[in-house]
């Protein structure tokens, strides 16, 4: 297994949830939960696992935990 970082831009208490693939490569994921009690990154990781076809267990939230901008690291 190796580890990638992915930089992620959020946007929370969005109509529609989804990702999409933006410039230099970052991940733009909208998801409809509220960023109070983590519960936007835990929608955030569950996108990207899907995403990568990985395990939640497998994503670790590097930095950004209570900004937009994120960097997560993904053991693939």
């Amino acid at each position: 297994m190796r580890e990638i970082i992915v930089e992620v831009k959020v946007t929370p208490k969005a109509k529609e949830r989804g990702l999409k693939i933006g410039a230099q490569g970052v991940l733009h994921v909208r998801t409809p939960k509220p960023p109070e009690g983590g519960k936007a990154n835990k929608d955030v990781i569950d996108m990207i696992a899907e995403h990568y076809g990985v395990a939640k267990s497998c994503i670790t939230l590097v930095s950004g935990h209570t900004g937009r901008k994120k960097k997560l690291a993904v053991m693939i």
